[in-house]
């Protein structure tokens, strides 16, 4: 890992800063802004949070993508969603006032800023209106995380991958999933031979396209009436 911090990066000339909830804060008090830790660097595979730790402030996603994920007593891992440009990471943590439940592993290189834990709540303190914005996504995460895992204990291993191939297709931005099979297996929640015979078929039925580990969707329609999204 080299979290070295970078010259050339501000709030000022962040591109992920409209996407961000920092946005707010540059509105109200733009003069906080000099409390971030800018252009922090962190290679493939790097932890930002490690479950059953406490949290020592929020990360602000400049570019990369990492996996959020949680590991079973057995130390099997469950992912539970992606971040990428423009999330914010362990702001929950901290407004919760407990410890981790989670961990952030990177899996591409990854550009973050960093707000310490007293300098985070001396914003929130100054500009109500991030602490309210914070709130709304949590309610709505949790109603999310809800209806997620009743539909998810209901469904099949194919819907449940044709699920996760759209979202992770608006992760990666329409330009291809770019993701191991491990983290996939993860993500699905199933094995990761299940993953890789499943998606073989989806191959062979011209539903997507395959190039190493690249995955490109083909017949979005048909791959949407098999998800949870039909």
């Amino acid at each position: 890992m080299d979290n070295n911090q970078g010259q050339s990066f501000s709030c000022s000339n962040c591109a992920a800063l409209d996407q961000s909830i920092l946005k707010i804060l540059s509105n109200k008090k733009p003069e906080m802004l000099e409390m971030v830790q800018h252009g922090l660097i962190y290679e493939t595979h790097s932890d930002l949070l490690t479950q059953g730790t406490q949290v020592k402030g929020v990360y602000c996603i400049n570019s990369g993508r990492l996996k959020i994920y949680k590991n079973s007593e057995s130390g099997k891992e469950q992912i539970i969603r992606f971040a990428k440009r423009g999330d914010l990471l362990g702001f929950r943590t901290l407004i919760g006032g407990h410890k981790l439940g989670v961990s952030a592993t990177t899996i591409e290189d990854c550009t973050v800023c960093f707000v310490e834990r007293r300098d985070f709540f001396k914003m929130i303190q100054a500009v109500p209106e991030i602490k309210e914005k914070l709130l709304e996504e949590l309610s709505e995460d949790l109603a999310e995380m809800v209806e997620a895992l009743t539909t998810m204990a209901q469904s099949s291993v194919s819907s449940r991958l044709c699920s996760a191939l759209l979202l992770l297709d608006e992760l990666y931005d329409n330009q291809g999933i770019n993701l191991s099979r491990e983290n996939l297996a993860n993500f699905v929640g199933t094995a990761q031979e299940s993953i890789i015979r499943k998606l073989s078929e989806m191959k062979n039925d011209e539903l997507i396209a395959i190039n190493g580990r690249k995955i490109t969707i083909i017949n979005r329609a048909a791959i949407t009436k098999t998800s949870l999204f039909s």
